[in-house]
């Protein structure tokens, strides 16, 4: 997808590093595509593969679908982020 290919750019030029990512979140349903993505930019950190209950492995999902899995995506890192104790 045009995602991949600006994302496969910008780490070419160093841009960013994959690796300053503690983890990649993904449906299981993209299972293969994730860990063939992993393989070939050497990412060494952790994948979290989710159960997709959304169906988004179907070519029909519309943008409602991505806007539900992206608050099941942000429940996930919260609950791998360390609290934070705030000082009042």
């Amino acid at each position: 997808t045009d995602g991949q290919y600006y994302y496969c750019e910008a780490k070419g030029r160093r841009v960013i590093s994959l690796d300053e990512f503690p983890a990649l979140i993904a449906p299981d349903s993209f299972e293969k595509v994730v860990h063939a993505f992993v393989k070939e930019t050497g990412y060494a950190g952790r994948v979290i593969l989710l159960p997709d209950t959304l169906g988004l492995a179907e070519d029909d999902y519309d943008e409602y679908k991505k806007y539900q899995w992206s608050w099941i995506v942000a429940q996930e890192i919260r609950s791998l982020a360390p609290s934070v104790e705030v000082l009042g």
